[in-house]
């Protein structure tokens, strides 16, 4: 991550370092007017949001007032930065991968308090608002991959004294680490096969077993089923959907399995879902080595997968019908090969949260991702299972759509 600094230092003139842009006061005092004329003739989102909550048009001197956080937003708003990954291309209205954790966490206070006004919703559930979500999970991504951060993050907002961020605070406490706790709660280690190896690819990594790995045999437990598709119980387009719904229930009232889904988490998907978040997995894109969050969503059990920010908006879906759709920002073919892998190393580095369990079964539901899923695993993850010393996972495959329609698919 970037170190960032305030844009409106009166001591640094403008000069270019690791792709951000520092202003001098009376530069950037300009810059903002500039920008904020800018976002308003392109209706842009963020001066919705400070126009708004900050009452700019009827008092405009209030906009040397904003907080720095505000302001950073405005200036920089849909620039190109460069981190340690590589380049990074905002298209959102809210930037935060560079803020400090300080300005992180007052930004994340004003947005979600403007979303449950603006929307006239609980406080507590404007925390599932696209924007706000997004933000949440990059505190959380730091809060295991940064622990300094992510404290100084808890920090500022427990400052703040906000009631609306109480279960954020909550989970936050949870999730930093303790002298006992592994990195990915729930899951195996993938490490570097050498100590100079970079996870470049999955040849360049193995799986390492966390203690207890050993679960009861079958006899004694259910068998648990993941089953895997792009549609889901909440979000059905076809019968993908209602097919999902109606065999977990009906497996987990036999008690014969315990069956849990795992699907994409589709940006309109989340004020509907009250996930909580469970880890992170590592995992391949492009010949890409990725993370993308996972979550576990309260009432379901169903497991829903957050994109690495590099790739935010593969998963950007703002309608059911849209789910099998192509957009210029999110190919199909790109989003059911990003699904497919993230689903085969969640099923593969599964193993819950004392290391003692394991998914014995995956069912992979219809062409999209089903094939992709199963190749993955069998060429390439079931070796690495084998090599660490656990079980193999069975897998199933299923296709719902025996003719393919062209025109109807779009």
């Amino acid at each position: 991550m970037l170190i960032y600094k305030l844009i409106m230092s009166n001591t640094i003139d403008s000069y270019s370092s690791s792709g951000q842009v520092y202003h001098s006061q009376r530069e950037s005092t300009q810059i903002l007017e500039t920008k904020l004329q800018d976002l308003r003739s392109k209706q842009n989102p963020l001066v919705e949001f400070v126009d708004k909550h900050f009452n700019l048009k009827n008092n405009p001197n209030q906009k040397n007032q904003l907080p720095e956080a505000v302001k950073w937003q405005i200036v920089h708003a849909g620039e190109a930065f460069k981190n340690s990954r590589g380049i990074i291309s905002f298209s959102d209205p809210f930037q935060f991968m560079q803020l400090s954790p300080e300005d992180l966490a007052v930004l994340f206070r004003i947005l979600s308090s403007f979303h449950a006004a603006s929307r006239e919703i609980k406080p507590e559930d404007s925390l599932h608002h696209a924007h706000v979500f997004d933000m949440r999970d990059h505190i959380f991504r730091l809060c295991l991959e940064e622990p300094e951060k992510g404290s100084l993050v808890l920090k500022a907002l427990v400052s703040q004294e906000d009631e609306s961020l109480k279960s954020l605070i909550k989970e936050i406490k949870e999730l930093l680490p303790q002298e006992d706790k592994s990195f990915n709660p729930i899951f195996h280690h993938l490490i570097p096969r050498t100590q100079n190896t970079a996870l470049r690819s999955l040849a360049d990594i193995k799986i390492q077993k966390r203690e207890n790995s050993e679960q009861a045999p079958l006899s004694k437990r259910p068998l648990k089923v993941i089953k895997m598709a792009l549609e889901n119980i909440r979000n059905q387009v076809g019968g993908i959907g209602a097919v999902l719904k109606a065999s977990a229930a009906a497996h987990n009232k036999l008690g014969l399995e315990k069956v849990r889904g795992i699907h994409p988490f589709y940006t309109h998907d989340k004020m509907r879902f009250d996930a909580k978040f469970k880890g992170i997995i590592t995992h391949q894109f492009h010949n890409q080595m990725v993370k993308s969050s996972v979550y576990k969503d309260k009432a379901t059990g169903e497991y829903l997968i957050q994109p690495d920010p590099r790739f935010n908006k593969i998963f950007d879906v703002a309608k059911d019908k849209e789910l099998y759709a192509s957009f210029e920002f999110s190919p199909s073919y790109d989003r059911n090969l990003y699904m497919a892998s993230a689903a085969a190393l969640f099923v593969s580095t599964y193993s819950g949260k004392k290391g003692d369990k394991s998914v014995d079964v995956i069912q992979a539901d219809a062409w999209h991702v089903g094939g992709p899923v199963i190749a993955l695993m069998a060429n390439s993850i079931d070796y690495l299972r084998e090599e660490a010393g656990l079980k193999s996972i069975k897998k199933v495959y299923l296709t719902h759509m025996l003719v393919w329609d062209p025109v109807e698919q779009g």
